[in-house]
């Protein structure tokens, strides 16, 4: 997920919103196959409401509930970026919510709107980020923690950077690379021989210092 975040353009991005969707009580016993239906539906519900396609990222994060009959076990919620999208009424995205679990009574959905990249990146890292709580077995709930906590709506409308290729780095470009990697990261260690990666602004701004440093050796 790290390196799918750090592969979008956020540079370019314009407008979006950032939704989260939380399961009532009665919904503690869903299963992974059951979720993975339940966010395809509201993503289907949102845009056919926006009536277009759009992309997005989303996490499930699990919690163990703090109030009502399920106090102190487990359940998720889920947290969406959704891309090219200017604003989305919260009564829809609760609607959306509701009709997708076909649920009654209390729902609690939450959207804010994000028109710069640098917010959307802080958003989307802050929920990368957090780490699951930790789990006892002994906490029925917890055996549906199973599958994929993260995943993309139609990649293909995900403003991914361009990728450029280069095949091959000899030692002297390597050598470039970690001095350049080692100047902008402070925690970096060069010299090791391992391998690293670099993504995002950054990474375009060493990718570029390599490719001009190759064309004035060999012209």
């Amino acid at each position: 997920m790290l390196r799918t975040i750090a592969s979008v353009e956020w540079q370019s991005f314009k407008k979006g919103v950032f939704i989260t969707l939380t399961y009532p009580d009665s919904f503690i016993d869903r299963t992974m196959q059951q979720r993975t239906r339940d966010r395809y539906l509201f993503m289907r519900s949102m845009e056919k409401h926006l009536g277009r396609k759009v992309g997005a990222l989303w996490r499930v994060e699990w919690e163990s509930r703090k109030t009502g009959r399920n106090q102190g076990r487990l359940m998720c919620h889920v947290h969406i970026i959704v891309f090219n999208c200017r604003f989305i009424h919260k009564d829809e995205v609760r609607s959306g919510w509701r009709r997708a679990l076909n649920a009654e009574g209390p729902l609690i959905t939450w959207i804010d709107g994000i028109s710069d990249g640098r917010k959307a990146s802080r958003y989307v890292s802050k929920y990368c980020a957090k780490g699951q709580q930790a789990s006892v077995l002994d906490d029925s709930s917890y055996l549906n923690t199973s599958g994929r906590h993260w995943g993309m709506h139609r990649k293909q409308l995900i403003p991914f950077a361009f990728r450029v290729m280069i095949p091959y780095l000899d030692d002297d470009m390597i050598q470039l690379a970690e001095n350049l990697a080692g100047s902008k990261f402070k925690y970096f260690t060069k010299g090791t021989g391992n391998g690293f990666s670099v993504f995002g602004s950054d990474a375009k701004k060493i990718g570029e210092e390599i490719f001009l440093r190759d064309v004035d050796r060999h012209g």
